[in-house]
């Protein structure tokens, strides 16, 4: 796996993304692939991918997100930089979780309020996360 996996990671860059408004997304962005880094590390410890994750979730922090949404808002984002801080604890992403979750409740103004990904639903779940010292992880992805 680490050969594919590092494959990948010479192809991949945080520009690479087909839908600029899905930047920061987890669907199609770079919330997405803070995950797929973050795991990569977790799984090998190969420090390489540990610095894709972290590159992925300061690009993803820079990006401008779509909405309050786990799929492709805010919300995913969020997840993203939780994930980071259970693998690169001490730098912060706690924080930025915290802070761009609450930006994702305080608008969440849903065209599908009922769905897991792209509604309350997933929100929900974000600030049940955000209470414990030992988040549960991005639904249906990692929990």
């Amino acid at each position: 796996m680490t050969a594919i996996t590092r494959q990948l990671l010479a192809s991949w860059s945080t520009d690479t993304v087909r839908v600029a408004e899905l930047r920061a997304s987890w669907c199609n962005g770079l919330a997405g692939s803070v995950l797929l880094w973050a795991k990569a590390f977790e799984v090998t410890g190969d420090e390489a991918f540990l610095a894709a994750s972290r590159a992925a979730g300061n690009a993803a922090l820079a990006a401008p997100a779509v909405g309050p949404d786990l799929c492709c808002g805010l919300g995913g984002m969020a997840y993203a930089l939780l994930t980071l801080e259970h693998v690169d604890p001490e730098r912060g992403w706690r924080q930025h979780a915290d802070r761009v979750a609450a930006q994702a409740i305080a608008t969440a103004l849903l065209k599908w309020p009922n769905g897991l990904l792209r509604g309350h639903p997933g929100l929900v779940c974000l600030a049940t996360d955000l209470m414990t010292d030992r988040p549960r992880g991005f639904p249906a992805i990692e929990a």
